[in-house]
């Protein structure tokens, strides 16, 4: 099954991955951080870690129910709004976290904009699969 939206979007994630992963290898290079958060050494890294670490906490479980939205038939413009909304409040709570000193606002929006996304794609899955 094709799912072209959905495949959008995780594409996007995906590119948006890159460069989260790149700051926390390049903060560990720099502050000769092997493993862990480095701490003791510097909070830049454990805040990148957050953000890399957050992100791919809940764009997974997003893009699944994204899928499922899609396979099932769900209106395009819907899956787009989510989609949307998941890759904004991703960037904007990143944003937050990579900021220094962090930027409890930025964060807040960006997790308000993900909860958007997973609870838009999870009720636009199970209309789908109830309604057809």
């Amino acid at each position: 099954m094709i799912v072209p939206v959905t495949s959008f979007y995780a594409a996007a994630a995906a590119f948006l991955l890159i460069p989260l992963s790149l700051w926390v290898i390049f903060a560990r290079q720099d502050l000769g951080v092997a493993w862990g958060d480095g701490a003791e050494a510097d909070g830049r890294l454990m805040r990148l870690r957050r953000a890399h670490g957050n992100f791919i906490e809940y764009v997974p479980m997003a893009l699944i129910v994204l899928m499922l939205a899609e396979i099932q038939g769900a209106p395009s413009w819907a899956l787009h709004v989510a989609g949307n909304s998941l890759l904004s409040g991703r960037v904007v709570h990143a944003a937050g976290l990579i900021r220094f000193p962090a930027d409890l606002r930025f964060r807040v929006v960006g997790m308000v904009l993900t909860f958007t996304a997973l609870g838009a794609g999870t009720l636009a899955a199970l209309w789908a699969t109830f309604a057809g």
